[in-house]
């Protein structure tokens, strides 16, 4: 079930922010690099879940649009350290809004309580797999 209603949300949201031409991963991983400035590739290609093959080629399109500034780390040549720019926040902002019409849409079928439910007990699934 868990998976159809992700499915949905995905469809919903995907639709709501086809002008962007995004590839899958990409609202997520901007997001964690929003959340934890200065994040490797290495580390974000673990917390997404994608390849670091997968990685590199986002990382790109998100520096390419001006969204994310990538910068060599001063003790590992190999690393990269990953930051948001200030246009990145203004179109992390507009999609994150996307995100909470398709969520909200979905929601409204249930309670108050038991939306605080669904997100408690979506936490603690998510807990039990990180």
């Amino acid at each position: 079930r868990l998976q159809r209603v992700q499915i949905r949300l995905a469809r919903d949201f995907l639709a709501r922010i086809a002008s962007w031409k995004l590839r899958a991963g990409t609202f997520s991983s901007l997001e964690i690099i929003a959340n934890n400035p200065g994040i490797s590739q290495a580390m974000l290609s673990s917390v997404v879940g994608l390849d670091q093959s997968a990685i590199v080629p986002l990382v790109d399109e998100l520096e390419a649009r001006g969204w994310v500034l990538r910068t060599r780390s001063k003790t590992d040549r190999r690393r990269n350290h990953l930051s948001i720019t200030d246009q990145g926040k203004a179109e992390l902002d507009l999609l994150a809004a996307q995100m909470l019409e398709s969520e909200s849409a979905a929601m409204a079928a249930l309670t108050p309580q038991e939306c605080a439910l669904i997100g408690r007990a979506l936490d603690k699934v998510y807990d039990a797999y990180c």
